[in-house]
């Protein structure tokens, strides 16, 4: 992820949500996380944030930490492929 303006924070989605159960998150296969790099006081499902993404920003040396946000925002995305 990349910016030319160095306030903006970019964000990807990762493809997680705890849709079903509140604080439990899962892949869009329905499987448990093996791995998680919340940000600090993350995720807090502020105003229902129901989706998990990566950001980007040098602001508090958090770059690559997840987060949570509302699933209807729109972002760009990461797909995983299996060969």
């Amino acid at each position: 992820m990349r910016t030319n303006y160095a306030d903006e924070v970019e964000v990807a989605w990762l493809g997680l949500n705890d849709k079903c159960k509140e604080g439990t998150f899962v892949g869009t296969d329905g499987c448990p996380l093996k791995f998680t790099f919340w940000d600090v006081n993350e995720p807090n499902n502020q105003e229902g944030e129901d989706c998990a993404a990566i950001w980007n920003t040098d602001k508090n040396h958090d770059n690559g930490a997840w987060n949570d946000y509302p699933c209807t925002d729109q972002y760009a995305f990461i797909c995983e492929i299996n060969f």
